[in-house]
């Protein structure tokens, strides 16, 4: 019994050998680089020079780095729990409520941006967005309003990112859901559980 186990561990270690050694090569050694040049010194041209120092990590912590890199953690919530808003109840309808056909038309035009070019959609919400753009002309033309236009300021930048990212909060939660659906219709006991 003892025997047969080393010989598993040695199977499952010798079929693993591929993935480590490609995730070694692609995602290990390129850090290893990456954490070199961290101490290295850059010439003004962007050279690598050998002489070691701990400036880049100084820099790091410097109140205009430290400001984008809030700013940036500060846009990713936002943009997470605006994708989580838009896209529990879609969820929650597709794994509960919809038949078939619906569910599956709603995950193809859900997953249909995603076909085209990140830039492209990107691209697609700056003419929308931009001065004399499709919104503000909309805007014109219906209610005679003239906004400022909204293009690269955080609200656009929110906007194309919850855009973009619902796909892949709509997926995920998806699967989740449908996978409670089933676990729920294969138990045998059904409780009559009430929510407060």
């Amino acid at each position: 019994m003892q025997n047969s186990l080393k010989i598993q561990n040695k199977l499952a270690y010798l079929l693993l050998s591929p993935t480590i050694a490609w995730l070694s090569v692609l995602v290990l050694f390129p850090l290893i680089i990456i954490l070199y040049y961290s101490f290295c010194t850059h010439s003004l041209l962007g050279q690598i020079i050998n002489v070691y120092n701990l400036n880049s990590y100084i820099k790091f912590f410097s109140l205009d780095i430290l400001s984008a890199f809030t700013r940036s953690i500060i846009l990713a919530l936002i943009t997470s729990i605006g994708c989580f808003i838009i896209c529990l109840p879609v969820t929650i309808y597709l794994a509960f409520y919809a038949n078939p056909l619906k569910r599956n038309l709603i995950l193809i035009l859900t997953t249909l941006p995603m076909w085209v070019s990140f830039l492209l959609r990107i691209y697609g919400w700056m003419s929308i967005l931009r001065h004399n753009g499709i919104l503000d002309n909309l805007l014109e033309f219906c209610f005679h309003l003239k906004l400022p236009s909204i293009l690269y300021s955080r609200q656009a930048i929110v906007l194309g990112m919850v855009y973009n990212y619902i796909p892949y909060m709509v997926l995920p939660l998806y699967a989740t859901l449908s996978k409670i659906r089933r676990q729920s219709h294969n138990c045998p006991i059904q409780s009559n559980i009430t929510f407060v």
